[in-house]
C-alpha cells in the first residue's frame, strides 16, 4: 500500500492550515490508502469510473487528509466538468463542518473573478445547504463529493448519502476549489488529475 496526494467536498477542504501545505504524489493507480471494501461500499460509489490521481496533504509534516478524483472519461483536462467525477477526501484531523463552510467561502472569494461565480447572495444560499450536509468530521472519516454533468452534487460518508445540493452550478464550483488552474494548491490541483505541475 501506498499513500498519495489530495476535492476537494469533501472533502473538503483544502486550506485549513495558516502555513504552506506539502504534498506528495503518486500516479495513477487506485488508492492505495483505501481498502478495497470501502472503494465498493454503495455509499461511496465509483463504479464505471476510471482513478485520474490521488495524494496527501500534509502541514508540517503532519497528515491532514488524503484524496482521490475519479472521472467516466478518463482526462480531466480534456473533458473538465463534462463528466461524471467524484472526490473523496480521508480526513486525519478533527475538522468542524462551520470551518469546512468558512473555507469553501474564503476559496470561492479569492476565485471570483476567475470562477465567474454567482452572486455572493446565491453563495450563501449554497453554503447554509453545504454546512447542514456536512457533518463535523475526525480521523478515519471521510466525505465524497459525486457530481453529475449538468447536475446535481451528491455527497456521501461512511454510512451512505450525506445529502445533496440540486444547483447544477454548484457542483463544478466547489471542486474548482482544488481543480481550477488558480487553485491554492497547483501541487495538489497537478496529483489529483494525474499531470505534472509544469502541464496545468
Amino acid at each position: 500500500m501506498h499513500r498519495f496526494l489530495s476535492l476537494g467536498a469533501v472533502m473538503l477542504l483544502p486550506a485549513l492550515l495558516m502555513a504552506s501545505p506539502a504534498y506528495s504524489r503518486s500516479g495513477m493507480a487506485d488508492p492505495g490508502w483505501m481498502r478495497a471494501d470501502e472503494a465498493a461500499r454503495p455509499a461511496a460509489n465509483v463504479d464505471g469510473l476510471a482513478t485520474l490521481g490521488q495524494g496527501s496533504l500534509t502541514w508540517l509534516g503532519i497528515p491532514v487528509y488524503d484524496a482521490a478524483l475519479w472521472g467516466d472519461r478518463g482526462d480531466f483536462l480534456r473533458w473538465g466538468f463534462d463528466q461524471r467525477l467524484a472526490l473523496r477526501i480521508d480526513y486525519h484531523r478533527n475538522i468542524k463542518s462551520s470551518r469546512l463552510t468558512e473555507t469553501t467561502r474564503r476559496e470561492w472569494q479569492r476565485l471570483e473573478k476567475r470562477l465567474d461565480l454567482p452572486a455572493e447572495a446565491r453563495r450563501e444560499r449554497w453554503l447554509a445547504q453545504a454546512e447542514a450536509i456536512w457533518p463535523d468530521v475526525a480521523p478515519g472519516d471521510y466525505i465524497m463529493t459525486v457530481v453529475e454533468p449538468d447536475g446535481a452534487c451528491h455527497f456521501f460518508g461512511p454510512d451512505g448519502l450525506l445529502g445533496v445540493i440540486e444547483d447544477p452550478d454548484f457542483g463544478p464550483a466547489f471542486l474548482s476549489i482544488w481543480l481550477h488552474p488558480r487553485t491554492s494548491r497547483p501541487d495538489l490541483r497537478a496529483a489529483l488529475i494525474g499531470i505534472s505541475a509544469s502541464e496545468g
